[in-house]
């Protein structure tokens, strides 16, 4: 099954980042063998005066291929990944979801929500 991972708010200044994060939590999951993954893109947020960021204000996402009966497993082991390794003082968030489901939701109520997240 197809399911996108995205992690946000996860470093500070002296942290490896939310991209390693989500590599290296990725990269333990696939070791372990519930997982195959693809490649993780980096999403530029809003930059805005009332909103606190690190450098750049972006979260990272990739798509993984989960089989049915390990998704429960991949979420707790990744709310429990992020909680052990994001960087001190962070505010660390997480996000899984099938493609199945996001095919329920539509195209356009995706886009337009995402529209209205880069205005203040």
């Amino acid at each position: 099954m197809d399911v996108l991972i995205c992690i946000d708010d996860t470093d500070n200044l002296d942290s490896i980042g939310t991209g390693k994060l989500l590599e290296n939590l990725c990269g333990n999951m696939k070791e372990k063998g519930w997982i195959k993954e693809s490649f993780i893109s980096r999403h530029q947020l809003l930059i805005h005066e009332s909103i606190d960021y690190t450098s750049h204000n972006s979260s990272m996402c990739c798509e993984i291929d989960v089989a049915h009966q390990k998704f429960d497993k991949v979420l707790e082991y990744s709310k429990d990944y992020l909680i052990e390794n994001s960087a001190k003082g962070s505010d660390p968030g997480l996000c899984l979801i099938k493609l199945e489901d996001l095919s329920d939701i539509g195209k356009n109520e995706v886009i337009s929500f995402g529209k209205k997240a880069k205005k203040v």
